[in-house]
């Protein structure tokens, strides 16, 4: 076990982030935007679990992936055939009906979290698993939490940090 206390205590969760391997489980109510970034990149190589408040976080709008909602991709496809079947018989029918596909095609993608953000308002506790480590801090993942406020953070591996694991990976 080891144990850091101070500005800059945080550090060592960045360092271990950073150097990830296998898997990454976050457990942090506040998450900056950059941090956010940064664990979304993370995702692509490693096993990754967020879990994270709703309230006022900063950072849960980086995780946001834009998706098409294929039932009104669909009715846009559509839209635009008949505009264009009805344009030689009535032009403004057919450009209403293009006016209506091209709206559907706008309205059709919408914000949503990745499969691996959990959000939860009841979210209090700050603990980090990256690969066999776990972290267990009063900081926050925020630059302020990592870098400038006083904080403590306890490094765990072997046995008590597969301990922790096994509980944190039940969030």
């Amino acid at each position: 076990m080891k144990i850091y206390v101070g500005k800059g205590a945080g550090k060592h969760i960045v360092e271990a982030l950073k150097g990830a391997e296998k898997r990454v489980v976050v457990v942090s109510p506040w998450i900056g935007r950059e941090q956010a970034g940064f664990l979304k990149e993370l995702a692509r190589k490693v096993r990754m679990k967020v879990v994270t408040s709703g309230v006022a976080n900063p950072g849960l709008d980086a995780f946001a992936v834009r998706r098409m909602e294929p039932v009104r991709v669909v009715l846009g496809i559509l839209l635009i055939i008949c505009g264009v079947l009805v344009w030689k018989a009535s032009p403004l029918v057919g450009l209403g009906l293009l006016f209506l596909a091209l709206l559907s095609f706008l309205v059709s993608s919408r914000e949503v979290l990745p499969r691996y953000v959990t959000v939860r308002n009841d979210v209090h506790a700050k603990a980090y698993v990256v690969d066999d480590k776990v972290f267990l801090a009063s900081a926050n993942l925020t630059p302020a939490g990592l870098f400038k406020n006083v904080e403590f953070v306890v490094e765990l591996e072997g046995k008590e940090a597969e301990e922790v694991i096994r509980e944190v990976e039940k969030l």
